[in-house]
Protein backbone atom coordinates (compact mmCIF):
# COMPACT_ATOMS: atom_id res chain seq x y z
CA UNK A 1 0.00 0.00 0.00
CA UNK A 2 1.85 3.42 -0.64
CA UNK A 3 2.48 6.01 1.62
CA UNK A 4 -0.57 8.58 2.26
CA UNK A 5 0.79 12.09 1.55
CA UNK A 6 0.64 14.47 4.70
CA UNK A 7 -1.75 17.23 3.91
CA UNK A 8 0.45 20.52 3.53
CA UNK A 9 0.44 23.01 6.52
CA UNK A 10 -0.46 26.44 6.01
CA UNK A 11 2.77 28.59 6.77
CA UNK A 12 2.18 31.83 8.88
CA UNK A 13 2.60 34.87 7.56
CA UNK A 14 5.30 35.63 10.18
CA UNK A 15 7.97 33.17 9.06
CA UNK A 16 7.05 34.26 5.65
CA UNK A 17 7.98 37.80 6.65
CA UNK A 18 11.32 36.31 8.38
CA UNK A 19 12.14 34.47 5.12
CA UNK A 20 11.96 37.20 3.05
CA UNK A 21 13.94 39.73 5.39
CA UNK A 22 16.84 37.12 5.96
CA UNK A 23 16.78 37.11 2.57
CA UNK A 24 17.30 41.05 2.23
CA UNK A 25 20.26 40.66 4.61
CA UNK A 26 22.03 38.87 2.27
CA UNK A 27 21.17 35.44 3.89
CA UNK A 28 21.75 32.14 1.64
CA UNK A 29 18.94 29.52 0.94
CA UNK A 30 20.57 27.71 3.11
CA UNK A 31 21.45 29.93 6.03
CA UNK A 32 17.65 30.54 5.85
CA UNK A 33 16.70 26.99 5.30
CA UNK A 34 18.51 26.30 8.30
CA UNK A 35 16.62 29.08 10.39
CA UNK A 36 13.57 28.63 9.30
CA UNK A 37 13.18 25.08 8.78
CA UNK A 38 11.79 25.62 5.43
CA UNK A 39 12.51 23.58 2.35
CA UNK A 40 15.00 25.24 -0.32
CA UNK A 41 11.54 25.05 -2.60
CA UNK A 42 8.89 26.58 -0.45
CA UNK A 43 11.58 29.53 0.11
CA UNK A 44 12.45 30.16 -3.70
CA UNK A 45 8.53 29.93 -3.74
CA UNK A 46 7.81 32.49 -1.11
CA UNK A 47 10.52 35.13 -2.85
CA UNK A 48 9.02 34.25 -5.88
CA UNK A 49 5.81 35.16 -5.18
CA UNK A 50 6.99 38.56 -3.75
CA UNK A 51 8.52 39.45 -6.49
CA UNK A 52 6.05 38.76 -9.10
CA UNK A 53 2.77 39.97 -6.52
CA UNK A 54 4.30 42.44 -4.20
CA UNK A 55 3.21 40.43 -1.29
CA UNK A 56 3.79 37.65 0.81
CA UNK A 57 0.34 36.39 1.72
CA UNK A 58 -1.99 33.48 -0.33
CA UNK A 59 -4.52 34.54 -2.81
CA UNK A 60 -8.23 34.28 -1.06
CA UNK A 61 -10.01 31.03 -2.30
CA UNK A 62 -11.85 31.98 -5.29
CA UNK A 63 -15.51 30.51 -6.44
CA UNK A 64 -14.96 27.98 -9.15
CA UNK A 65 -16.38 29.59 -12.53
CA UNK A 66 -19.43 28.60 -14.26
CA UNK A 67 -18.37 29.87 -17.87
CA UNK A 68 -15.60 27.59 -18.92
CA UNK A 69 -14.53 27.71 -22.35
CA UNK A 70 -16.31 24.26 -22.90
CA UNK A 71 -19.15 25.86 -21.95
CA UNK A 72 -18.82 29.15 -24.06
CA UNK A 73 -18.41 26.94 -26.96
CA UNK A 74 -21.25 25.05 -26.46
CA UNK A 75 -23.21 27.99 -26.21
CA UNK A 76 -22.06 29.34 -29.15
CA UNK A 77 -23.21 26.72 -31.35
CA UNK A 78 -26.65 26.86 -29.71
CA UNK A 79 -26.63 30.64 -30.93
CA UNK A 80 -25.16 30.06 -34.41
CA UNK A 81 -27.57 27.08 -34.84
CA UNK A 82 -30.65 29.07 -34.08
CA UNK A 83 -29.94 32.92 -34.18
CA UNK A 84 -33.76 34.31 -33.87
CA UNK A 85 -34.51 31.69 -30.64
CA UNK A 86 -35.75 33.66 -27.05
CA UNK A 87 -33.24 33.30 -24.60
CA UNK A 88 -35.59 30.88 -22.81
CA UNK A 89 -35.22 28.44 -25.83
CA UNK A 90 -31.63 28.78 -26.01
CA UNK A 91 -31.20 27.96 -22.12
CA UNK A 92 -32.93 24.81 -22.66
CA UNK A 93 -31.52 23.34 -25.87
CA UNK A 94 -28.33 24.04 -24.40
CA UNK A 95 -29.33 20.68 -21.49
CA UNK A 96 -27.21 22.47 -18.96
CA UNK A 97 -28.60 23.50 -15.40
CA UNK A 98 -27.52 26.92 -15.69
CA UNK A 99 -29.77 29.66 -14.91
CA UNK A 100 -30.66 31.97 -17.70
CA UNK A 101 -29.06 35.19 -16.11
CA UNK A 102 -25.93 32.73 -16.70
CA UNK A 103 -26.30 32.58 -20.17
CA UNK A 104 -26.77 35.83 -21.16
CA UNK A 105 -23.97 37.04 -19.43
CA UNK A 106 -21.68 34.15 -21.59
CA UNK A 107 -23.29 35.74 -24.72
CA UNK A 108 -22.50 39.50 -23.68
CA UNK A 109 -19.15 37.93 -23.44
CA UNK A 110 -18.81 36.76 -26.92
CA UNK A 111 -19.97 40.17 -27.78
CA UNK A 112 -23.43 38.57 -28.63
CA UNK A 113 -26.83 40.85 -28.55
CA UNK A 114 -30.00 40.47 -28.99
CA UNK A 115 -30.67 43.27 -32.08
CA UNK A 116 -33.41 43.53 -34.71
CA UNK A 117 -32.95 41.74 -38.05
CA UNK A 118 -32.66 43.84 -41.11
CA UNK A 119 -34.67 43.19 -43.91
CA UNK A 120 -33.21 42.50 -46.93
CA UNK A 121 -34.28 41.35 -50.36
CA UNK A 122 -32.72 37.57 -51.35
CA UNK A 123 -30.37 37.39 -54.24
CA UNK A 124 -29.32 33.77 -56.03
CA UNK A 125 -26.37 33.34 -57.98
CA UNK A 126 -27.44 34.72 -60.59
CA UNK A 127 -28.51 38.16 -59.17
CA UNK A 128 -25.40 37.97 -57.34
CA UNK A 129 -23.48 37.41 -60.79
CA UNK A 130 -25.45 40.78 -62.52
CA UNK A 131 -24.96 42.85 -59.43
CA UNK A 132 -21.27 42.10 -59.00
CA UNK A 133 -20.86 42.70 -63.21
CA UNK A 134 -22.88 45.92 -62.90
CA UNK A 135 -20.52 47.13 -60.35
CA UNK A 136 -17.65 46.53 -61.59
CA UNK A 137 -18.40 48.17 -64.87
CA UNK A 138 -18.84 51.23 -62.91
CA UNK A 139 -15.99 51.33 -60.54
CA UNK A 140 -14.20 53.31 -61.76
CA UNK A 141 -16.99 56.04 -62.41
CA UNK A 142 -16.32 59.35 -60.19
CA UNK A 143 -18.67 62.19 -58.31
CA UNK A 144 -19.46 63.51 -61.92
CA UNK A 145 -20.71 60.40 -63.58
CA UNK A 146 -22.88 59.49 -60.00
CA UNK A 147 -24.41 63.55 -59.74
CA UNK A 148 -25.39 62.65 -64.02
CA UNK A 149 -28.47 60.54 -62.92
CA UNK A 150 -31.82 60.79 -61.67
CA UNK A 151 -32.73 58.14 -59.42
CA UNK A 152 -36.21 56.96 -59.40
CA UNK A 153 -38.65 54.79 -56.72
CA UNK A 154 -41.78 53.96 -55.16
CA UNK A 155 -42.58 53.98 -51.63
CA UNK A 156 -45.44 53.02 -49.27
CA UNK A 157 -46.00 54.67 -46.52
CA UNK A 158 -48.40 52.57 -43.98
CA UNK A 159 -49.80 52.82 -40.55
CA UNK A 160 -50.66 49.58 -38.34
CA UNK A 161 -47.95 47.22 -38.28
CA UNK A 162 -44.45 46.66 -36.68
CA UNK A 163 -42.24 43.78 -38.42
CA UNK A 164 -39.59 44.70 -36.29
CA UNK A 165 -38.02 40.71 -34.87
CA UNK A 166 -34.52 40.21 -32.51
CA UNK A 167 -32.05 37.74 -33.13
CA UNK A 168 -29.08 37.16 -31.70
CA UNK A 169 -25.99 38.41 -33.40
CA UNK A 170 -22.38 39.99 -32.76
CA UNK A 171 -21.81 43.45 -33.75
CA UNK A 172 -20.86 43.99 -37.46
CA UNK A 173 -23.21 41.34 -38.80
CA UNK A 174 -26.18 43.22 -39.46
CA UNK A 175 -26.63 42.24 -43.11
CA UNK A 176 -25.05 38.67 -43.22
CA UNK A 177 -27.87 36.57 -44.80
CA UNK A 178 -28.52 34.49 -41.19
CA UNK A 179 -29.13 37.43 -39.54
CA UNK A 180 -31.62 38.93 -42.18
CA UNK A 181 -35.97 39.06 -42.84
CA UNK A 182 -38.17 39.29 -45.74
CA UNK A 183 -40.71 41.99 -44.89
CA UNK A 184 -44.43 41.98 -45.39
CA UNK A 185 -46.73 44.15 -44.97
CA UNK A 186 -50.16 44.47 -44.07
CA UNK A 187 -51.24 48.25 -42.75
CA UNK A 188 -54.81 49.18 -41.91
CA UNK A 189 -53.69 52.81 -43.78
CA UNK A 190 -50.99 52.95 -46.24
CA UNK A 191 -50.94 55.60 -49.37
CA UNK A 192 -48.30 54.32 -52.00
CA UNK A 193 -45.73 57.59 -53.08
CA UNK A 194 -43.32 58.28 -56.13
CA UNK A 195 -40.22 60.79 -56.32
CA UNK A 196 -36.95 61.12 -57.91
CA UNK A 197 -33.76 62.60 -56.87
CA UNK A 198 -30.20 63.85 -57.90
CA UNK A 199 -27.73 65.75 -57.20
CA UNK A 200 -29.10 69.54 -56.30
CA UNK A 201 -32.47 68.42 -57.80
CA UNK A 202 -35.43 66.90 -56.95
CA UNK A 203 -39.29 66.13 -57.80
CA UNK A 204 -42.05 66.50 -55.48
CA UNK A 205 -43.72 63.52 -52.98
CA UNK A 206 -46.51 62.39 -55.86
CA UNK A 207 -48.99 60.25 -54.32
CA UNK A 208 -50.14 57.13 -56.67
CA UNK A 209 -53.80 57.02 -56.94
CA UNK A 210 -55.44 53.65 -56.69
CA UNK A 211 -57.12 52.79 -59.39
CA UNK A 212 -61.50 52.38 -59.63
CA UNK A 213 -62.55 49.04 -60.86
CA UNK A 214 -63.92 50.56 -63.88
CA UNK A 215 -59.89 50.62 -64.53
CA UNK A 216 -58.75 47.20 -64.03
CA UNK A 217 -58.14 44.78 -66.86
CA UNK A 218 -59.26 42.02 -64.84
CA UNK A 219 -60.11 39.90 -61.77
CA UNK A 220 -56.29 39.64 -60.69
CA UNK A 221 -56.08 43.93 -61.30
CA UNK A 222 -56.02 44.85 -57.80
CA UNK A 223 -55.75 48.76 -58.24
CA UNK A 224 -52.48 49.01 -58.37
CA UNK A 225 -50.03 51.02 -60.08
CA UNK A 226 -49.77 49.27 -63.99
CA UNK A 227 -48.21 50.99 -67.00
CA UNK A 228 -50.97 52.87 -68.19
CA UNK A 229 -51.18 54.79 -64.89
CA UNK A 230 -47.29 55.16 -64.62
CA UNK A 231 -47.20 56.97 -67.79
CA UNK A 232 -49.95 59.11 -67.68
CA UNK A 233 -50.10 60.13 -64.08
CA UNK A 234 -45.85 60.01 -63.12
CA UNK A 235 -43.88 60.08 -66.46
CA UNK A 236 -46.08 62.49 -67.93
CA UNK A 237 -47.40 64.24 -65.08
CA UNK A 238 -44.58 64.61 -62.99
CA UNK A 239 -40.90 63.43 -64.65
CA UNK A 240 -41.05 65.00 -68.02
CA UNK A 241 -41.88 68.51 -66.61
CA UNK A 242 -38.94 68.20 -63.92
CA UNK A 243 -36.48 67.11 -66.87
CA UNK A 244 -37.15 70.21 -68.91
CA UNK A 245 -36.18 71.83 -65.73
CA UNK A 246 -33.33 70.37 -65.24
CA UNK A 247 -32.32 70.52 -68.75
CA UNK A 248 -31.81 66.90 -68.86
CA UNK A 249 -31.38 65.83 -72.52
CA UNK A 250 -28.44 68.62 -72.60
CA UNK A 251 -26.55 67.62 -70.02
CA UNK A 252 -26.34 63.78 -71.37
CA UNK A 253 -28.54 62.55 -67.91
CA UNK A 254 -29.77 59.01 -66.97
CA UNK A 255 -32.94 57.88 -65.72
CA UNK A 256 -32.98 55.39 -62.80
CA UNK A 257 -35.94 53.09 -62.56
CA UNK A 258 -36.22 49.63 -60.92
CA UNK A 259 -37.36 46.14 -62.88
CA UNK A 260 -40.94 46.57 -61.61
CA UNK A 261 -43.68 45.28 -64.40
CA UNK A 262 -44.99 48.37 -64.91
CA UNK A 263 -41.39 49.92 -65.92
CA UNK A 264 -40.58 47.48 -67.98
CA UNK A 265 -43.91 47.13 -70.46
CA UNK A 266 -43.30 47.85 -73.19
CA UNK A 267 -45.12 51.08 -73.79
CA UNK A 268 -43.20 52.50 -71.05
CA UNK A 269 -40.07 51.75 -72.64
CA UNK A 270 -41.47 53.02 -75.93
CA UNK A 271 -42.22 56.32 -73.81
CA UNK A 272 -38.59 56.87 -72.95
CA UNK A 273 -37.76 56.50 -76.36
CA UNK A 274 -39.85 58.65 -78.12
CA UNK A 275 -39.06 61.38 -75.81
CA UNK A 276 -35.04 60.87 -75.68
CA UNK A 277 -34.51 59.87 -72.34
CA UNK A 278 -31.61 57.46 -71.72
CA UNK A 279 -32.81 54.52 -69.11
CA UNK A 280 -29.82 53.78 -67.23
CA UNK A 281 -29.55 49.53 -66.60
CA UNK A 282 -30.54 48.28 -62.95
CA UNK A 283 -29.48 44.82 -61.67
CA UNK A 284 -31.97 42.85 -60.26
CA UNK A 285 -33.66 43.57 -56.19
CA UNK A 286 -30.87 46.22 -55.40
CA UNK A 287 -32.26 48.40 -53.40
CA UNK A 288 -28.90 49.25 -51.58
CA UNK A 289 -27.42 50.14 -54.83
CA UNK A 290 -30.47 53.22 -54.79
CA UNK A 291 -29.77 56.25 -52.92
CA UNK A 292 -33.19 57.07 -52.74
CA UNK A 293 -34.41 53.93 -50.55
CA UNK A 294 -31.95 56.19 -47.93
CA UNK A 295 -34.42 59.23 -48.73
CA UNK A 296 -37.57 56.61 -47.80
CA UNK A 297 -35.82 56.09 -44.70
CA UNK A 298 -35.29 59.46 -43.74
CA UNK A 299 -39.10 59.98 -44.61
CA UNK A 300 -40.51 57.44 -42.34
CA UNK A 301 -38.34 58.64 -39.33
CA UNK A 302 -39.45 62.06 -39.52
CA UNK A 303 -43.15 61.02 -40.02
CA UNK A 304 -42.54 58.80 -36.75
CA UNK A 305 -40.77 61.44 -34.97
CA UNK A 306 -43.92 63.85 -35.73
CA UNK A 307 -46.29 61.22 -34.62
CA UNK A 308 -44.95 60.68 -31.37
CA UNK A 309 -44.14 64.10 -30.80
CA UNK A 310 -47.60 65.35 -31.42
CA UNK A 311 -49.29 62.26 -30.11
CA UNK A 312 -51.40 61.22 -33.06
CA UNK A 313 -51.17 59.83 -35.96
CA UNK A 314 -53.46 60.84 -39.39
CA UNK A 315 -56.77 58.80 -39.51
CA UNK A 316 -57.46 59.36 -43.38
CA UNK A 317 -55.79 59.11 -46.09
CA UNK A 318 -55.90 62.83 -47.13
CA UNK A 319 -54.16 63.71 -44.12
CA UNK A 320 -51.42 60.56 -44.60
CA UNK A 321 -50.67 62.48 -47.71
CA UNK A 322 -50.43 65.99 -46.69
CA UNK A 323 -47.93 65.35 -43.49
CA UNK A 324 -45.76 62.81 -46.01
CA UNK A 325 -45.36 65.78 -48.27
CA UNK A 326 -44.38 68.40 -45.60
CA UNK A 327 -41.56 65.87 -43.87
CA UNK A 328 -40.50 65.36 -47.84
CA UNK A 329 -40.10 68.83 -48.41
CA UNK A 330 -38.11 69.64 -45.22
CA UNK A 331 -35.66 67.01 -45.80
CA UNK A 332 -32.24 68.97 -46.35
CA UNK A 333 -31.14 69.01 -50.38
CA UNK A 334 -27.59 68.22 -48.65
CA UNK A 335 -28.34 64.66 -46.79
CA UNK A 336 -30.19 64.21 -50.23
CA UNK A 337 -26.20 65.26 -52.28
CA UNK A 338 -24.34 63.13 -49.52
CA UNK A 339 -26.56 60.00 -50.41
CA UNK A 340 -26.19 60.55 -54.24
CA UNK A 341 -22.20 60.65 -53.41
CA UNK A 342 -22.25 57.65 -51.19
CA UNK A 343 -22.83 55.51 -54.71
CA UNK A 344 -18.64 55.24 -54.88
CA UNK A 345 -18.96 53.00 -51.51
CA UNK A 346 -21.54 51.34 -52.45
CA UNK A 347 -20.09 49.76 -55.59
CA UNK A 348 -17.19 48.86 -53.58
CA UNK A 349 -18.76 47.79 -50.85
CA UNK A 350 -21.03 45.20 -53.54
CA UNK A 351 -17.85 44.56 -55.59
CA UNK A 352 -15.94 43.04 -52.35
CA UNK A 353 -18.91 41.49 -51.00
CA UNK A 354 -19.03 39.59 -54.63
CA UNK A 355 -22.11 40.85 -55.38
CA UNK A 356 -24.27 39.95 -52.02
CA UNK A 357 -26.81 42.48 -50.03
CA UNK A 358 -24.47 45.73 -48.48
CA UNK A 359 -25.40 47.24 -45.70
CA UNK A 360 -26.91 50.83 -47.59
Amino acid sequence: MAPQRQPKSKIPNSVRHKVLCLRLDQYSYSDIQNRTGLSRSTIAGIIKRFRTTGTYHDNPPQRQKKLTPHLLRRIRREVEKSPRAPLADITNSSQLNIHPSTIYTAMKKMQYRSRIARAKPYHDRQSRRVRLEWCKLRKRWGLMEWRNRIWSDEVVVQIGRNGKVRVWRRKGTAYSPRYTILNFSDAKLSVMFWAAIGYNVRTTLTPIRRRGRHERTGPHDHGGLNANQYISDILEGVLLPFWREIHGWMGDMEFMQDGAKCHKARKVLSWFRRRRIVLMPWPPRSPDLNPIENCWQLLKKRLAHRWYKTGRRPKTRAELIQQSQEEWDRISQDAVNNLVDSMLHRVKSCIRLRGASTKY
